[in-house]
């Protein structure tokens, strides 16, 4: 029982980050033209505002 406990926790705590992280990253995609820091973060999406030189 308590691995079934501990599986159901493990569960809705990864669903919780994976959708905080999809909006944080659709929040990040509407407002791309501020210049937030955290942009260096993800170089997969914003390859323009990483400087490659």
């Amino acid at each position: 029982r308590s691995l079934l406990i501990f599986m159901t926790s493990l569960l809705a705590l990864m669903s919780l980050i994976l959708i905080y992280a999809v909006l944080d990253l659709y929040n990040r995609a509407n407002h791309s033209d501020a210049k937030i820091p955290e942009n260096k973060f993800v170089p997969m999406i914003y390859d323009k505002t990483t400087d490659l030189s």
